[in-house]
């Protein structure tokens, strides 16, 4: 017997879906992506199979008790989890502060690998060797990160090309994007 009634109540079906699209995004399964029409169609039947064989539970494609608890908890934690992750702030708050050429930092290496991130996304500078030093290729990958985000392209990180970068970051990790 079904928990809930999925072929008359376009709600509940509608946040199955929205429960189902939120984990597949936090646990990067795209098998768990649904569309959120409130329709039980097939693609929604096959995610829910999809999350019952993650669970352990009999993959028969419908909500039943089971499978609706097990939606919510999962859904509930990885929420917390993700609710509580704190922003950190690298970039001194100091007046006029600036990264280039010659600096070796921790903050260099993060602005590095914020860099190689977002290569995913602007094919348009090399893979950054991961270490403490802003060198001359460094300098090059954050001209051409500025000039693809509208800024003026000096090769320095100053705190408006830090929050761009911040911020592209933020979108891409957002899209699955940073492992």
């Amino acid at each position: 017997m079904a928990y809930i009634d999925m072929s008359n109540d376009e709600e509940i079906i509608r946040q199955s879906q929205n429960y189902l699209g939120k984990l597949s995004r936090w646990v990067n399964d795209p098998a768990l992506h649904v569309q959120d029409d409130g329709i039980y169609g097939e693609k929604t039947k096959n995610a829910v199979r999809r999350f019952q064989e993650m669970q352990g539970i009999l993959p028969t494609g419908d909500v039943d008790h089971a499978t609706w608890e097990a939606i919510c908890k999962a859904h509930d934690m990885l929420k917390e989890d993700f609710e509580k992750s704190r922003p950190i702030h690298p970039f001194p708050n100091k007046v006029g502060y600036e990264v280039g050429i010659g600096e070796r930092s921790n903050l260099v290496y993060i602005i590095k690998i914020m860099l190689n991130e977002l290569k995913l996304f602007y094919d348009c500078y090399a893979y950054l060797p991961l270490n403490h030093k802003y060198d001359q290729a460094m300098a090059e990958a954050v001209r051409e990160f500025q000039r693809v985000v509208g800024l003026e392209c000096t090769g320095i990180v100053d705190r408006r090309t830090w929050n761009k970068l911040a911020e592209e970051y933020d979108l891409a990790v957002k899209e699955g994007g940073a492992q």
